[in-house]
């Protein structure tokens, strides 16, 4: 199957990607359907989830290791059941959300950024983003051992390290160019214009988290970023370059 990451941009004059961080979290809760459904209506091109798995073996969004339950009680999700999971109010009625339900929502509208919160669900991953046909996806986040697993399982899935601010001494041109991704999702205070250079001399993309200020929007714009990630898609409107 084929993907691609880059899928309308250019043509309808945005000029970069555009990705709901969790969806568009500064509108609904984040990683739910609602914040999904805000940030497709808004017209992004990708939706970032975060990907963790359940006690009975489902693929699950969430962003911690644990949600809240009522009472203050913590729910670990490797340690719950789908069901118990989805009886959690998340705020406005939602609950956790399948990958799959993920999907099939933005499905012919958007495609997803998959942040892979764990090991070992390698191949459940790729055997669910072919299954329902999902072919604009990029998997960032995991670890090493994870990204060598999916460039085994289908070497076509486009995958990206991510970098936070604590890893600045390993974001240089050289890390960069030895690195087989397809994509840096940088933290946006990493982003330099020497370092957006490197990875496009590369043929990789460059992706700028999590942004939601508009004047810093444009900076990193200026630097040559080719995506930024917000809470706030509802600012790439009004940016213009």
């Amino acid at each position: 199957m084929a993907y691609h990451v880059w899928s309308g941009p250019r043509e309808v004059g945005h000029g970069f990607i555009w990705v709901g961080h969790r969806g568009a979290a500064s509108l609904a809760p984040a990683n739910t359907a609602s914040s999904f459904e805000a940030a497709l209506a808004l017209g992004v091109d990708l939706v970032e989830v975060d990907l963790r798995r359940t006690a009975d073996g489902v693929l699950v969004l969430a962003h911690d290791a644990c949600i809240k339950a009522s009472g203050g009680r913590e729910l670990e999700v490797a340690a719950s059941a789908l069901e118990e999971l989805q009886r959690v109010d998340l705020g406005q009625g939602e609950c956790v959300p399948t990958l799959r339900d993920a999907i099939r929502q933005v499905l012919g509208r958007a495609g997803l950024m998959i942040d892979l919160k764990l090991e070992g669900a390698e191949e459940q991953l790729v055997d669910e983003v072919r299954a329902e046909g999902l072919r604009q996806v990029i998997v960032p986040g995991g670890t090493p051992f994870s990204r060598e697993r999916l460039r085994s399982l289908d070497p076509g899935l486009p995958i990206s390290l991510s970098l936070d601010l604590a890893e600045q001494p390993l974001v240089t041109a050289a890390t960069l160019a030895q690195t087989d991704v397809d994509a840096f999702t940088l933290h946006h205070r990493l982003v330099t214009p020497e370092l957006v250079r490197a990875a496009h001399d590369s043929g990789r993309l460059a992706f700028a988290w999590t942004v939601d200020d508009a004047e810093r929007m444009l900076e990193l714009l200026d630097m040559g970023v080719d995506g930024l990630i917000s809470n706030r898609p509802q600012v790439f409107a009004g940016l213009h370059r």
